[in-house]
C-alpha cells in the first residue's frame, strides 16, 4: 500500500480535509481512488479503527501519524499529488484486519 500527499475536499461533519497524507487502498479505477486519510492529532486514537504509524524512510512520513481507517472514502485520482512512500507490511496486516472488521467481511 502506497502513501501519497493528496487534496481532500471538505464535505460535511468531521471528516478529514485539506492537503495531507493518505493511504492508497486500491489502484485507481476509472480515475477514482479508494483512500484512508491520516491525521497528526494523536487524540484521534480514542476512536475505533485507527492505527498509529511511525515515520520511516520507507513510508516517507515526517512524524507519527494516525491512520483514520473508519474514514475510508473515494477521491478523484487527480487529487493524488505526490507519492511519499510505501507502508511497511506489519502495518498492512493490521489495516487489513481492521478493514475486515469495519466492513464485516
Amino acid at each position: 500500500m502506497e502513501i501519497y500527499l493528496a487534496e481532500i475536499l471538505k464535505l460535511n461533519g468531521r471528516e478529514q480535509f485539506g492537503f495531507g497524507p493518505v493511504l492508497l487502498v486500491s489502484q485507481p479505477i476509472r480515475e477514482i481512488s479508494l483512500i484512508i486519510p491520516f491525521t497528526s492529532n494523536v487524540l484521534a486514537l480514542r476512536f475505533p479503527y485507527t492505527l498509529k504509524i511511525e515515520p520511516s524512510l520507507k513510508n516517507g512520513l515526517s512524524f507519527p501519524s494516525i491512520l483514520l481507517i473508519f474514514q475510508l472514502r473515494t477521491i478523484d485520482s487527480k487529487r493524488l499529488r505526490k507519492k511519499l512512500g510505501e507502508l511497511e507490511k506489519f502495518y498492512v496486516v493490521q489495516i487489513k484486519e481492521q478493514l475486515r472488521k469495519i466492513l464485516k467481511i
